[in-house]
């Protein structure tokens, strides 16, 4: 199943079940939703329970559930709105908002109303004018404007997660927008989970394995190159000897699709053009443009390199442990005798 079908499928299938009617009821913190949605998104990356909420939603460019159930939220709202005064709805919320600012003037809010967290919710977004004019325009500006505010504070959110996580010391570098990486329109079965992996921190590299056995940092060194250098994505993908070979073909498709020298470039900066958002199309771009069809030929190129190049490691490794196996019984056999 292709990263689009399974969007698909969660949007239309699952998402819309979760949130009937939440313009009413969405103001609580569901937690089971938000697991519900990253558990889904582990599924459409294929990319293992240990990757972070964080590298999920930032590689699909999704929100919290919060967000979505505040967004129906408002919408509603200036539907209330733009309601004729003889509606039920609208005499109820009339009712409810001149209750608000009743118990507000005397002091004490005494009821958790529907009204209370509209209007909370408006000022977090800056829309006080609006809740207190009740001027909404047009329903389309009206919706552009509140998804544009509400992406704004999911981003800075998600954003600022990112940068605390010692873990996403690489991710936070290679990607600073909430949005949908275009990497996830190709096929490429085995190369988009084990690219995202790479990009998110949670792989098969020393960096992130030795973190399970309380390994030091600069004891994590790759075991494959004997350059002692820490077996980190900067080293798998720019530096490692091992796979030297694989890596000259990957850039030579690299510098004849996009133009990039990685002569005088920084590691910082070979990375971030293999797989980081240097070359990456606007996300309004046409997918028939000149740049997103270079963009697509270079990812190509990125994935084939990393694929087969964990496939090489898996066979070292395996090289490896044989040699150790092999050692530990020649070890406990009995010695001849002279």
């Amino acid at each position: 199943m292709t990263s689009r079908l399974a969007n698909i499928i969660w949007t239309s299938l699952v998402r819309s079940i979760i949130e009937y009617g939440c313009e009413i009821w969405g103001e609580r913190e569901f937690v089971d939703f938000e697991k519900l949605q990253l558990e889904m998104g582990r599924r459409i990356l294929r990319c293992g329970s240990r990757m972070t909420e964080e590298v999920v939603r930032g590689e699909l460019g999704w929100e919290r559930q919060k967000a979505r159930r505040d967004e129906m939220r408002l919408r509603y709202w200036a539907k209330i709105v733009r309601m004729g005064d003889e509606r039920i709805v609208k005499c109820i919320y009339k009712a409810s908002r001149s209750r608000l600012e009743r118990e507000e003037e005397e002091g004490e809010i005494k009821t958790k109303t529907w009204c209370k967290y509209t209007r909370e919710l408006m000022k977090q977004l800056h829309l006080e004018e609006q809740w207190q004019t009740e001027q909404v325009g047009p329903e389309e500006e009206w919706n552009e404007l509140i998804r544009e505010k509400l992406h704004e504070r999911e981003q800075i959110k998600w954003r600022t997660q990112c940068l605390v996580r010692p873990k996403l010391r690489t991710y936070s570098k290679l990607k600073k927008e909430l949005r949908t990486e275009p990497f996830l329109q190709l096929y490429h079965r085995g190369g988009i989970p084990e690219l995202v992996k790479i990009r998110g921190g949670s792989n098969r590299l020393r960096i992130e394995q030795g973190r399970y056995v309380k390994e030091a940092v600069e004891d994590r060194v790759c075991l494959y190159c004997n350059n002692d250098e820490i077996e980190d994505e900067y080293h798998f993908m720019v530096d490692c000897k091992v796979y030297e070979d694989l890596r000259e073909v990957m850039w030579q498709k690299c510098e004849e699709t996009t133009g990039f020298s990685r002569a005088g470039a920084s590691r910082e900066e070979q990375l971030n053009a293999l797989i980081g958002d240097r070359f990456q199309p606007e996300e309004d771009e046409d997918k028939d443009s000149g740049k997103s069809k270079k963009y697509r030929k270079l990812m190509k190129a990125v994935m084939s390199f990393i694929t087969t190049s964990m496939d090489r490691r898996r066979r070292l490794q395996g090289d490896l442990e044989g040699v150790k196996c092999t050692r530990v019984h020649t070890a406990h056999l009995p010695r001849s005798q002279p």
